[in-house]
């Protein structure tokens, strides 16, 4: 766990000392953004395939309920 966390503040510091000139000095990180059309339309894509992943998943957990009951363990 203290392994992630280190690593997590690094990454953090990493962001911190480059932002906001991330890619080339006096170019900001906001004037390299796509434009807002293309970031509507991947919010709404993204948006309809987590639905579908979603329900997949809904529709899994639905279908194999009660199948294996609850201290039921099958060690080999």
């Amino acid at each position: 766990m203290m392994a992630l966390v280190f690593l997590l503040l690094g990454y953090s510091g990493l962001v911190a000392s480059i932002s906001p000139h991330a890619i080339f000095p006096g170019v900001l990180l906001w004037e390299l953004a796509a434009p807002h059309s293309s970031q509507k339309f991947t919010l709404i894509g993204a948006t309809v395939i987590l639905s579908v992943i979603i329900a997949y998943k809904m529709l899994g957990y639905w279908v194999f309920r009660g199948k294996v009951r609850h201290g039921e363990h099958h060690y080999h």
